[in-house]
């Protein structure tokens, strides 16, 4: 028994930890001008995420193939579009249709890119990683965000769910009737209904729940001092290794 309430007291990495953490690898792209450092970040955030078994591999690797047309336009773009008043134009790397291609031109839209793609990986990765009920739960317990704003987040993210749910529901229904995979504005109207319905049932929710600051919670979502040390903790070792790159 001993071993067993042991192990419920080991400290767990909080939702908010994540969210927080993604914030700081953005901040660092920001921060940090360098085509490596953009890309040391990405795999020093996915590292994180298999460390603490949080990653989708299936799911970033789908997103990837789906942002890569994007980045490739946007390097196409900037690399034709660049403003040549601000560069050397001396330095003529090649000519495509007509249109000299500058070395600084290629630099600028490469790093772009590299840019906006390293934000666009960081951000889907840990959005899908995170759990946003524990999250708001978190935020409330943790940081006095108020219980208003609060549940109302979490039954919004949740009439999300129950309308895809409920689509489902009446495309079967409906395709049960005709006999045929069926589409049609006629669908909106049960929907209409069952979103008036989630609406109303919400609010009887949100109203018994006892919305006020000294409200008490079924779960417990405390985050540990662990979490903030190791914040700290890859801040400092991200910001030292980005300084040798």
């Amino acid at each position: 028994m001993d071993y067993y309430k042991n192990i419920n007291k080991i400290p767990k990495i909080g939702e908010t930890y994540l969210f927080l953490q993604s914030l700081i690898f953005v901040i660092f792209i920001l921060a940090f001008e360098n085509n490596t450092s953009m890309i040391f970040i990405v795999f020093y955030s996915l590292l994180n995420l298999i460390c603490l078994n949080k990653i989708k591999y299936k799911a970033i690797f789908i997103f990837m193939l789906l942002l890569f047309p994007a980045i490739l336009s946007l390097f196409v773009t900037g690399l034709f579009h660049f403003d040549s008043s601000s560069i050397d134009q001396t330095q003529v790397y090649s000519t495509i249709f007509g249109v000299n291609i500058y070395e600084d031109s290629i630099k600028e839209a490469l790093f772009l890119a590299i840019r906006s793609s390293s934000i666009s990986i960081i951000s889907f990765a840990y959005v899908i990683a995170i759990d946003f009920e524990k999250m708001v739960n978190e935020l409330m317990q943790n940081f006095r965000f108020p219980v208003i704003f609060g549940y109302a987040l979490l039954s919004t993210v949740n009439a999300f769910v129950f309308m895809k749910k409920e689509f489902i529901k009446i495309k079967t229904a409906y395709e049960m009737r005709f006999l045929k995979s069926y589409y049609s504005p006629k669908i909106l109207l049960p929907l209409l209904v069952s979103a008036s319905r989630y609406a109303y049932q919400a609010g009887l929710s949100l109203e018994s729940r006892g919305l006020n600051k000294n409200k008490t919670f079924y779960k417990d979502y405390h985050l540990s001092i662990v979490n903030y040390i190791l914040l700290l903790f890859h801040s400092v070792v991200l910001y030292f290794l980005l300084s040798f790159l």
